[in-house]
């Protein structure tokens, strides 16, 4: 992987806080592994967006409500919740 240096600023108290928990000498790191989680969590979050509507009520009568997705969820898990 090719590091770059990057000149970022930050609220100083914000960089107060990451270095209570990383250490000063940990920071790029830490915030690297910050950034990955954020980026990770906001692609899911646009996948799970523009999925929404996807499938047809008429096709999937399961999923057409989020209490419909609930109950079949539980009877699915309660049905293979077989320990291996």
């Amino acid at each position: 992987m090719d590091i770059v240096r990057a000149n970022i600023t930050f609220p100083k108290t914000l960089l107060l806080e990451v270095d209570k928990l990383a250490g000063s000498r940990n920071r790029s790191a830490f915030l690297a592994d910050s950034v990955r989680e954020c980026l990770a969590r906001l692609k899911f979050s646009k996948v799970a967006e523009d999925s929404i509507g996807i499938l047809n009520p008429k096709d999937y009568p399961n999923f057409a409500t989020p209490t419909k997705v609930k109950k079949y969820t539980r009877a699915f898990r309660k049905k293979n919740s077989a320990r291996v």
